[in-house]
């Protein structure tokens, strides 16, 4: 009996290549509204709910041993949508942002998710003996708060200099 190398109809690549399919959908659909649309936010954050579901599931499929690393990216991205859900939201209904905010805490907890992430698969990748490993992952762990740093930094500066400016103006 011949096996046919073709994917069962539910196998991975037949769901990833339609996941896919829709994603690159979606990004057209966004390219054109108008970046504060509503309808744009919606579209884009139910995408995003969607992808989070999409990677639990994903997950959840992982063979035991690599399971907690991928749930720990599941949870980086689950509590990303989150922060963009609760900044979209503040920004469409509040007249001022409020900084720091509950999407700016939500945001820097996504960093402590990517970190413990790199961390589990760097071990898993090179063994648990392997500094080399050990140190890169500290290394990129301390460019993702770099940039977190840089954010917030840029934010307070551009929050100091407009209420400075309506200063001078009045």
């Amino acid at each position: 009996m011949e096996r046919s190398l073709a994917p069962a109809p539910n196998s991975w690549p037949n769901w990833g290549l339609r996941a896919l399919a829709v994603g690159l959908l979606l990004f057209i659909l966004l390219l054109g509204l108008l970046p504060d649309s509503i309808y744009r936010v919606l579209l884009a954050r139910g995408g995003g709910l969607v992808a989070t579901g999409a990677l639990l599931v994903i997950a959840l499929r992982m063979p035991v041993a690599v399971r907690r690393i991928w749930l720990t990216f599941w949870g980086y991205q689950a509590i990303t949508v989150l922060a963009d859900i609760v900044f979209d939201y503040q920004r469409l209904t509040l007249d001022e942002l409020p900084f720091p905010g509950l999407a700016d805490a939500l945001y820097l907890t996504t960093y402590g998710f990517g970190f413990v992430g790199l961390v589990m698969l760097a071990q898993r990748v090179s063994g648990r003996s392997n500094l080399e490993a050990g140190i890169d992952s500290a290394a990129i762990g301390l460019a993702l708060l770099a940039l977190v740093g840089f954010s917030l930094s840029c934010r307070s500066l551009a929050a100091m200099m407009h209420s400075t400016w309506e200063g001078l103006s009045l």
